[in-house]
């Protein structure tokens, strides 16, 4: 490697973020959706409905957080809010059929560019890709609903998987 162990984490996290960047500019569909709506919708194909506190658990986000998120979501269309009249304490959250067309062209745009670029390299890189993405979503996932600590106190590197 010819980085400068000093330039390491600076030189990643500026490639990250370009590389999401441009991904997100080259597979853009005419939506502006953020990365949590992204989610937010993935989830909701998935799972077909959730509660709020549901998704606010999966993400690792208050559920104060995930109110904001999903009443921004139906404003645009793209989800439905209900409160089931068995339990008017709980939001259950759908995909609206605007919603499910915006995730629909979102996702396979998203695929088509990435396929595109998975070509472009070596069995051997692809795979290797594969697993280090593995691994750094493994580590940076949130434990029992809670986000993985940040700052100095989390010991990122110090697993030899």
């Amino acid at each position: 490697m010819n980085v400068n162990p000093d330039d390491l984490v600076e030189t990643l996290a500026d490639d990250l973020w370009q590389m999401w960047r441009m991904w997100s500019e080259r597979s853009y569909t005419g939506e502006r959706i953020t990365a949590e709506q992204y989610w937010i919708l993935r989830m909701l194909e998935r799972e077909r409905s959730m509660t709020v506190s549901g998704l606010a658990k999966r993400r690792g986000v208050t559920p104060a957080a995930m109110t904001a998120a999903t009443r921004r979501l139906e404003a645009m269309g793209w989800v439905s809010r209900v409160r089931p009249p068995e339990n008017l304490r709980k939001v259950l959250v759908t995909l609206s059929d605007a919603g499910r067309e915006v995730w629909l062209r979102v996702s396979t745009e998203r695929r088509r560019v990435l396929a595109h670029l998975l070509r472009a390299m070596t069995p051997d890189e692809q795979d290797t890709l594969y697993r280090i993405a593995r691994k750094m979503r493994t580590l940076l996932m949130p434990v029992d609903g809670l986000p993985a600590p940040s700052g100095e106190d989390h010991d990122y590197g110090q697993s030899n998987e």
